[in-house]
């Protein structure tokens, strides 16, 4: 099924709106590799905001004690909001609990690749930056969805990093080009290395894409 793929521009993020069928590929965006995660799974889900804000308290009250920031005033407010929760029908213990499963999710999450989209032929949007090149010849690139992504920022998960071969140079306009890329996805974990003006960044990369078509990016992938 097509898939509507949203992004910004203005913040350093392709925009596009699939609005017919192109060619064989499916266009598909970047969230699109992600894996979802159950919101209800989340422990401040369904919580109204007063009990919100207790349980907010307490998680800070709890990472100070990890860090040996415990103080008197502190361990008498744990309690008080232990009893408060307890009130408003939560136990304090299973919703830290329902936390750490959550936040091991998330971890998770960012790691974890789609594996229906192995050997599916797609088109998808986002910024390259070079692996391979000959001036502005680029033989061999990353594709991922922001300006910036591997450089100048914490590179993204590995499943929003797209390892591209394609079949032909690509002359690029320097790092950072963005581009629309069809051709065919494979599930591949690799690890790349850039390299940069103080030395070289290493980052793992989740998806491989052999493309039949590297073009400049333009508001219709047509």
């Amino acid at each position: 099924m097509l898939k509507t793929c949203q992004s910004l521009l203005a913040t350093g993020v392709i925009a596009m709106m699939l609005i017919g069928p192109i060619n064989a590929a499916e266009t598909i965006g970047w969230r699109d590799l992600t894996v979802s995660v159950d919101p209800e799974k989340d422990p401040f889900f369904g919580l109204s905001f007063e009990t919100r804000k207790m349980f907010e308290q307490l998680l800070t009250i709890e990472k100070s004690s990890a860090k040996n920031l415990t103080h008197p005033i502190s361990v008498a407010r744990e309690k008080e909001l232990i009893s408060s929760l307890a009130r408003a029908g939560f136990d304090a213990a299973e919703l830290k609990a329902k936390d750490r499963a959550f936040q091991r999710l998330i971890a998770l999450q960012r790691s974890s690749v789609r594996s229906e989209w192995d050997g599916a032929d797609v088109r998808i949007p986002g910024y390259l930056l070079p692996l391979e090149f000959e001036g502005d010849a680029v033989s061999e690139f990353l594709l991922v969805p922001y300006v910036g992504a591997c450089i100048h920022t914490p590179p993204p998960p590995a499943n929003q990093i797209i390892h591209v071969k394609p079949n032909a140079s690509f002359r690029s306009e320097g790092l950072f080009t963005p581009v629309w890329v069809t051709g065919r996805l494979s599930v591949k974990r690799s690890r790349q290395r850039v390299g940069l003006s103080d030395g070289q960044s290493g980052f793992d990369v989740g998806y491989f894409l052999e493309a039949k078509i590297v073009k400049k990016y333009t508001a219709d992938p047509g």
